[in-house]
């Protein structure tokens, strides 16, 4: 089961006699998400915030997290307020983004805020800011159920996103690779993908160890569901 469901599960499984608020979890693998829920109803739900943290990064450069960034910000579409990257602060390891346009309501201009640190952590909150008093407050995510399931398998896919190095036309083959491999100790490790013009495609993963200056092939660790829906879309992406 995927982390989304998980976190969806978790919610829909609280009884009506559930005392809020109430921190409600899930884990995955290495990945884990958390939420402080502080209402529920049959139209949706209400949370202080949503935190996720994956495990296995183990330190993401300052080009990661602007590319993390870039990425929520193209995908988390649906919340109604597109967020852009704010700021990258390299030293402290951190990214920000923020809604592009806040919501207007009276004297209160309410956002999204995320920040993303370098070991692979996000935090998710919405804040208003009060016109008349120059002061910022946090204030509740409200959402469905199946928005917030939605807002999870986006947050958690994908952390590592490939581009397109190199198309040899004479040999008819592209390879694309990680944007920015994920460092442990002396290796780095990253995906590659080498397309062909007969219509194949081959993924693997590898490792460069910096000492020896040599790669070597490593496994690609992910659950069932991640595979199926990696599936999913290395067949739609064949022209």
């Amino acid at each position: 089961m995927t982390l989304s469901r998980k976190i969806a599960d978790a919610v829909e499984s609280l009884t009506a006699s559930a005392g809020l608020p109430q921190v409600v979890e899930a884990e995955a693998g290495s990945a884990r998400l958390a939420l402080n829920l502080t209402a529920r109803g049959p139209v949706g739900i209400a949370f202080d915030g949503l935190d996720f943290a994956s495990t296995d990064r183990a330190d993401l450069s300052s080009d990661a997290l602007r590319a993390w960034g870039d990425r929520l910000a193209a995908r988390l579409t649906y919340l109604m307020e597109p967020l852009v990257v704010q700021e990258v602060d390299a030293q402290a390891g951190e990214a920000e983004l923020r809604s592009q346009a806040p919501t207007p309501r009276g004297e209160l201009r309410s956002f999204y805020e995320v920040r993303l640190r370098r070991e692979g952590s996000l935090k998710l909150r919405r804040v208003a800011f009060d016109d008349a008093t120059r002061r910022r407050k946090s204030v509740p995510c409200q959402m469905t159920v199946e928005v917030l399931e939605r807002l999870a398998a986006r947050v958690t896919y994908l952390m590592e996103p490939l581009v397109v190095l190199e198309v040899d036309a004479q040999a008819g083959e592209a390879e694309l690779r990680s944007q920015s491999p994920t460092p442990r100790g002396e290796l780095r490790s990253f995906y590659e993908v080498r397309l062909r013009r007969e219509g194949s495609l081959r993924l693997r993963r590898l490792a460069f160890d910096d000492a020896t200056r040599a790669r070597k092939p490593a496994p690609c660790q992910m659950t069932a569901e991640v595979l199926e829906r990696l599936a999913d879309d290395l067949a739609a992406s064949l022209p």
